[in-house]
C-alpha cells in the first residue's frame, strides 16, 4: 500500500527520527522533502512510500529501538513525540481526509501520493526568481 505523509517544520527532525525507526537504516532520516505549503504558505515536507499495511500497526504499536541502530543513531525519543502527532485516514474511513496541520504529522493511505497532497490541502511551493 502506498503511504504519503506530511510535516511542517516544527516536528520534522522528529518525524525523521520516528521515520527511520521504522524502517531500516539511517537513510530513513532523511524522509520527507520540502516544496510543499498549506493555504497559509507555512512550509510542509513531505513523503511517500510504500509499505505493507502492519506497518500501519507498527507506527501506531509502542516503539522500540530497531535491532539494526546498535550505535543509537535514532533519537528515541524525537520518534515517540512524532508518534503522539500521528494522524492517520485510509480510504475506508468513515471521515473525510484530514488537512495537513502544523504540530501534526499525516499520514494518507491507499491513495495516490499526488492526490493525498492535494487531499491535505498542500501545493507545491512557488518557484522563486533569482
Amino acid at each position: 500500500m502506498i503511504f504519503t505523509a506530511a510535516v511542517d517544520g516544527s516536528i520534522l527532525n522528529d518525524a525523521r527520527q520516528l521515520a527511520a525507526a521504522l524502517a531500516f537504516s539511517t537513510a530513513d532520516l532523511d524522509t520527507f522533502v520540502e516544496g510543499w505549503q498549506d493555504a497559509n504558505a507555512t512550509p510542509f515536507f513531505v513523503a511517500s512510500f510504500d509499505a505493507s499495511p502492519a506497518w500501519l500497526a507498527g507506527a501506531q504499536a509502542a516503539l522500540s529501538r530497531p535491532l539494526w541502530d546498535a550505535q543509537s543513531k535514532i533519537n528515541m525519543a524525537g520518534a515517540d513525540r512524532a508518534q503522539q502527532t500521528l494522524v492517520v485516514w485510509a480510504p475506508d474511513m468513515t471521515t473525510a481526509m484530514p488537512k495537513a496541520i502544523v504540530g501534526s504529522l499525516t499520514v494518507i493511505g491507499g491513495v495516490k501520493p499526488l492526490d493525498a497532497v492535494a487531499g491535505m490541502g498542500l501545493v507545491k511551493t512557488p518557484i522563486k526568481a533569482v
